[in-house]
């Protein structure tokens, strides 16, 4: 019985564990580096105030780090697919 018990812990540990496997390749160097980035384009490019663009660069990075496994990723897959720029339409309000 207390084999049983057990095996029953041990598959519901590593059943609410398998998100946790999923751990992200983004290093910390890189999500400052593309925050960084995507301020200054916010600021030069699409000419946002500064709270705005923390706001809307905030919220590209969360989407961009969920999507993508690294930055590299994200800029060979976003660079090949020009489509992909959509998934940040949500972060402009």
């Amino acid at each position: 019985m207390k084999i049983m018990y057990a095996s029953i812990l041990v598959l519901f540990i590593i059943s609410c564990n398998t998100k946790q496997a999923e751990v992200s390749k983004w290093t910390d160097e890189e999500k400052d580096l593309t925050y960084k980035e995507c301020i200054a384009y916010a600021i030069d490019i699409r000419k946002m105030s500064i709270d705005k663009s923390d706001n809307y660069c905030q919220c590209t990075l969360d989407i961009i780090t969920t999507e993508f496994e690294s930055k590299e990723d994200a800029q060979i897959k976003i660079g090949n697919d020009q489509s992909l720029r959509s998934l940040f339409e949500a972060c402009d309000n």
